[in-house]
């Protein structure tokens, strides 16, 4: 590309007031650009006036330069967007159906997790086939060796009425920082020498945050 400067000559300011006009009027530049998009013009030899042209007089020399300028630098990267929605919860279960004496064994059901946030949930039904003495059910709730929660429950004896029955729910929260396993124990706490546990279940629910 070819250019000329005659700093505070006439001849300089009619080259701006030309490439000026090249750009702002469509028309006129169409017949002097080329496929690339360069201006061709002519720069008188004398007095450096110009003109937009693709064929020069002898008189003139032929100048050329670019519609578009360089590419400029890449500009500075932008701030971070803002965090994703929390995707959809996981859930670890683990249930028996089957009616187990827990006198003086205890029923237990265990599931492992990764690390995370959980809230988690245990259930036993307690049956007291004992026909004379009330029965007491005690549940624990535990990540690892840690005690979640503690619950008792009580069913009357065996009757005409059928067995004596009672819920025993125990619920608690946990963060853990690697893989966890938690734990559902049931076991007969009292004189009773009969006492089963029924559907016992163990949940646990992956959640974002615990408040």
């Amino acid at each position: 590309m070819t250019s000329f400067s005659r700093k505070g000559s006439l001849a300089g300011y009619v080259l701006v007031a030309a490439i000026a006009a090249a750009v702002a009027g469509g028309g006129m530049a169409v017949a002097a650009t080329t496929s690339t998009g360069t201006l061709k013009g002519c720069a008188n030899k004398t007095n450096g006036s110009l003109r937009l042209a693709s064929k020069c007089k002898k008189s003139e020399k032929r100048v050329s330069w670019s519609v578009r300028g360089p590419k400029g630098a890449t500009g500075a990267t932008g701030a971070a967007g803002a965090a994703g929605a929390t995707g959809p919860s996981d859930a670890w279960e683990k249930t028996s159906q089957t009616g187990v004496n827990a006198t003086s064994t205890p029923v237990t059901l265990s599931v492992t997790v990764p690390a995370g946030s959980y809230d988690i949930t245990g259930k036993a039904q307690e049956q007291n086939w004992d026909g004379t003495n009330p029965a007491a059910l005690s549940c624990t709730l535990a990540a690892g060796s840690t005690i979640l929660d503690q619950t008792f429950s009580t069913a009357l004896a065996n009757g005409v009425a059928g067995f004596g029955d009672a819920a025993n729910v125990v619920h608690g929260s946990f963060t853990a920082t690697a893989d966890t396993t938690f734990t559902l124990s049931c076991v007969g706490s009292n004189s009773a020498t009969n006492v089963h546990v029924n559907d016992p279940t163990l949940s646990a629910i992956k959640v974002g945050t615990i408040h």
